[in-house]
């Protein structure tokens, strides 16, 4: 993350450059997430909607998933006030989701309104006590949720919450933040927390699971009176009408099979819950544990799945790895062995978005969403959605609308269509696949050109995502993925009609884009580029665009057969050189100033020089890099925090690798 401190300056120089700098230093990783504990570690400094009908997936009647047990997708409002998720119900019953998993809401340490999320969505992960807050929480009150709950049940929506249980608000790693006596008198007079043990480890049981995860205690959950006061808040919740949990660092909560360790911790309160449901004519509530990279040396994860699903965090790195490495081989990998049941698989999470390496933060939305559709498109787990915050915001806040796009509610679907059904998943030629009676998922890992046999008529079918034509011949289905490189067919009745698709491929060593447009079932077909002269073809046209990064061409084209015409268009940009950001545009003000950019990623932080090129700037940048800011300074003097004039907000690295110097956003 960048240095924050001083002035922000803009693209007409001084508006919309946004943020200060302080004499600090910034990189990110692309590893897999240190195993710290919680989530509750101390803080590190457009899409088109969908309509999620069942006449895009082809189905008879059939909506969004009814349940989250197992086999569901669960939308992941991170940050989001009770009230805001309440807004919002209609958009994501539209995205395909009809679960949503909210952040804690037990009394949070250190409450106060507005603050920002990178400084406070940690104190969410410090409550107070083991009860669904009245006051002290920024997403709202118990009343709030009980009217979410309700208007969500009216739409046929579930929600399900995060729970923090593993520990309380910290004055130190060995002792409760005074706050927590208003809440639980009980466990803070007596002092029901481990000591003399230290920070969690891995290496060995007793550190893992009565270990502190950081300035805050680890409770003594092997107590019946800190197991009542648990129990009790999760029959509070479902009385408010929640529908399951999401155990925060369950893996630092002992189990039955952890020896001298061992305690009935779970069997108690996963039991006890379940049979208040019964009791009380509720739904079994769902219920899934966070595991993080390892359940601990000497442990295993079936310690867990007895009680509960738990985050199959391995696999879902090996699929992100696969998406950010463009190597589709690596789709192989196992995870924990878990049946898929009982897996929970994500694209990235909080804990890999906002932990102190930020794991994912900078790992470009497009990917994340392609590692999200590596699980869903496996109809036997269940995946969560994680819906990333807009960059500055406060807390509460919605996040962004990426889970809005075509491509989400139509893996969505196919994923509630097919859920539990037994999954043909593996990759051709840098495509995986999830192959089902009467349809095909496909995701682009390292390639987006599709060659795969399939079992379905020959013809020609659309993608339910871009809308390109694929054509089926001798059982082998073959066609182009759009700019998602995500897609879902469905084998009805092969296409008759006319069929025309647009196909652009950037090559940033020539800094040009080739062009493939390709018409099917038709008796004539034509493009024009810009408004110009249409030019005719016959079945594929072939073509190369040229000029300055940046640069847009509108591609029209058209196909016919008798009285029926198809219709495409699409805009190709040239991209930037392999090896540069290109920011198009002039940044007004510069005189007696040097522009240079904050480049981070794979390696640490440095400064880049601007080159000033015909129409705009670029910035030799390596690979791996994924973070970008500019600053500016006075002319002559050498890059540093301290004498920064301005600099811009983060920017992940994305697009083309071309940044408006407008709006500050890539196209």
């Amino acid at each position: 993350m960048s240095p924050m401190g001083k002035k922000i300056f803009a693209a007409s120089l001084l508006s919309l450059l946004l943020i200060g700098c302080a004499p600090t230093s910034s990189s990110a990783s692309s590893a897999s997430p240190s195993d710290s504990g919680s989530s509750g570690d101390a803080p590190s400094n457009s899409s088109a909607t969908s309509s999620a009908s069942s006449s895009s997936t082809g189905g008879e009647g059939e909506g969004p998933i009814s349940d989250p047990a197992a086999q569901g997708v669960i939308f992941h409002a991170w940050n989001w006030s009770m009230n805001q998720i309440k807004d919002n119900l209609d958009a994501i019953k539209a995205a395909g989701f009809s679960t949503i998993q909210t952040s804690p809401m037990q009394p949070q340490k250190d409450f106060w309104a507005g603050d920002s999320i990178s400084g406070g969505w940690w104190k969410l992960y410090q409550p107070l006590g083991m009860s669904v807050a009245t006051k002290n929480n920024a997403l709202g009150t118990k009343q709030d949720l009980i009217e979410l709950c309700d208007e969500a049940a009216a739409k046929g929506m579930k929600i399900i919450v995060d729970v923090v249980t593993n520990h309380l608000a910290g004055g130190s790693g060995e002792s409760f933040n005074s706050a927590v006596r208003e809440y639980e008198p009980e466990i803070y007079d007596a002092e029901l927390v481990h000591k003399g043990i230290g920070y969690v480890d891995d290496s060995n049981t007793r550190q893992l699971v009565r270990g502190h995860l950081g300035d805050y205690p680890d409770l003594m959950t092997e107590d019946d009176v800190v197991q009542q006061a648990i129990l009790d808040m999760l029959k509070e919740y479902l009385d408010c009408g929640v529908n399951g949990f999401r155990f925060d660092a369950a893996k630092h909560i002992e189990t039955p099979s952890d020896g001298e360790y061992a305690s009935d911790y779970w069997p108690t309160v996963i039991g006890g819950i379940k049979q208040y449901a019964e009791e009380t004519g509720k739904d079994a509530p769902f219920i899934y544990g966070e595991i993080l990279n390892t359940p601990g040396n000497g442990r295993s994860i079936d310690y867990y799945t007895p009680y509960m699903d738990v985050t199959d965090t391995n696999l879902s790195w090996s699929y992100l790895n696969a998406v950010t490495g463009n190597n589709a081989s690596s789709l192989n990998v196992t995870g924990y062995g878990l049946q898929p049941n009982q897996g929970v698989l994500w694209g990235e999470s909080h804990d890999t978005y906002a932990n102190d390496s930020h794991d994912t933060t900078y790992i470009d939305q497009g990917d994340i969403d392609k590692a999200y559709a590596l699980g869903v498109m496996q109809t036997e787990y269940t995946s969560l959605y994680f819906c990333r915050p807009e960059n500055g915001a406060g807390l509460p806040s919605v996040g962004t609308s990426s889970y809005k796009g075509k491509s989400i509610a139509s893996i969505n679907l196919f994923h509630d269509r097919y859920k539990g059904s037994a999954d043909d998943f593996g990759q051709e030629d840098g495509v995986a696949y999830s192959k089902k009676d009467g349809a095909v998922a496909l995701v682009g890992v390292s390639s987006n050109e599709v060659s795969i046999r399939v079992d379905a008529e020959d013809g020609t079918y659309l993608d339910e995502v871009s809308g390109n034509p694929f054509v089926i011949k001798d059982g082998t289905l073959k066609g182009t993925l759009g700019s998602s490189s995500i897609a879902v067919i469905y084998f009805k009745e092969p296409s008759k009609s006319p069929q025309i698709s647009i196909d652009c491929k950037e090559n940033a060593d020539e800094g040009s884009v080739e062009v493939t447009i390709s018409a099917v079932n038709a008796d004539s077909a034509s493009y024009s580029i810009n408004g110009g002269n249409e030019t005719a073809f016959d079945g594929v046209a072939t073509f190369t665009l040229t000029g300055k990064p940046g640069d847009s061409f509108l591609i029209e084209a058209k196909s016919s057969k008798g009285d029926q015409v198809a219709t495409s268009s699409k805009t190709a940009v040239i991209p930037a050189k392999e090896g540069t950001v290109y920011v198009k545009g002039e940044i007004e003000g510069l005189d007696g100033c040097d522009l240079y950019a904050w480049v981070w990623g794979a390696s640490s932080g440095r400064w880049v020089e601007a080159r000033k090129e015909e129409g705009g700037y670029s910035f030799d940048i390596e690979d791996g890099d994924t973070g970008f800011l500019l600053a500016i300074f006075e002319e002559g003097v050498s890059p540093n925090w301290d004498d920064c004039l301005g600099q811009t907000q983060d920017m992940v690295i994305g697009g083309s690798r071309i940044c408006l110097a407008s709006e500050l956003s890539w196209k």
